[in-house]
């Protein structure tokens, strides 16, 4: 779910010929923690320290979720989905989804 998240993120966020370029940084930072989590595994093998691996895990999901969520708060200026400003204060702040609004004309 989280790769589909990102994906339409940036598709509708960055510009088409910046998109490689972000991309291609994305995947590094992936193949980055691929080898932490590796390396971590290496230094503690053992049964007794696997729970630190958990903790360490469990962790990083955290601070992912408090990432996207700060995202969320500044692009959108709250955090649930259907919390957000009235009909009357959209037009004053840039907002990435689109309302009701511009979806459906209300001069058909």
């Amino acid at each position: 779910m989280a790769d589909l998240t990102i994906t339409q993120l940036i598709q509708e966020n960055v510009s088409e010929k910046d998109r490689g370029v972000i991309g291609g940084v994305q995947s590094s930072l992936n193949r980055f923690m691929d080898m932490l989590k590796f390396i971590l595994v290496m230094f503690l093998p053992y049964p007794e320290t696997f729970g630190i691996l958990i903790i360490i895990s469990f962790l990083f999901v955290c601070f992912g979720d408090c990432f996207y969520a700060l995202y969320s708060y500044r692009t959108r200026g709250h955090l649930l989905p259907h919390c957000g400003p009235g009909p009357d204060l959209l037009n004053d702040r840039p907002n990435i989804v689109l309302s009701r609004r511009e979806i459906v004309p209300s001069s058909i």
